[in-house]
């Protein structure tokens, strides 16, 4: 299991007691699926464009990507939107 839930300025949530503490009612349900085995935030890509665009690396490798999408992905060392988890 790896984090898919955090707001936008804050660092990833590692369990799901966490989540419902930051979150409350603003979610009807949390999946727990037990302790995060990947403690980094969640990989983002821009897929709005022609070519996707790695935003901020994740739990998921720009090879998988790749791999999945059946091309390359270009990555910006400077984001238009400032993504968290991203120095």
């Amino acid at each position: 299991m790896a984090v898919s839930v955090c707001r936008y300025d804050k660092i990833a949530m590692r369990w799901s007691g966490d989540v419902r503490a930051e979150l409350g009612d603003a979610v009807d349900f949390v999946l727990d699926g037990g302790p995060c085995q990947i403690g980094v935030e969640s990989t983002i890509v821009d897929v709005t464009g022609e070519i996707p665009t790695g935003l901020r690396p994740g739990g998921v490798t720009r090879e998988d990507l790749q791999a999945a999408l059946g091309r390359p992905i270009a990555v910006h060392s400077t984001s238009r939107v400032r993504v968290p988890g991203l120095a």
